[in-house]
């Protein structure tokens, strides 16, 4: 009986880590911030943003420079979520390794 308990303590940890997780959006303003040092991102032509636990992205059409982006093992789901990754002019390079990604249903799929 003690592994059985055990395992419920767990799985109730668990969801509660889940429950309490803060959503993430990237944002411009939000982004030296995730880098952890001062910088100014409309310079930057590489950004690494590895499991920094991003669930969403705003618009990077002020990331002027950006060329690669490292968004990898973050809580991306949703092809909808990366959109505003389609603002970035420059952007060549996006890694979303370990992101389980899915096709938002379209409207008419519904």
């Amino acid at each position: 009986h003690y592994p059985l308990r055990r395992q419920r303590q767990m799985c109730i940890r668990d969801r509660r880590r889940v429950r309490d997780r803060k959503m993430v959006k990237l944002t411009y303003e939000n982004c030296a911030n995730k880098l952890g040092k001062r910088v100014e991102p409309s310079k930057l032509s590489t950004i690494v943003l590895k499991d920094k636990q991003i669930d969403e992205i705003g618009s990077f059409s002020k990331f002027e420079q950006l060329e690669t982006l490292d968004l990898s093992n973050n809580r991306l789901r949703f092809d909808r979520q990366l959109q505003g990754l389609c603002d970035a002019p420059k952007l060549r390079s996006l890694n979303l390794t370990g992101c389980l990604l899915y096709t938002s249903p379209s409207p008419r799929d519904s």
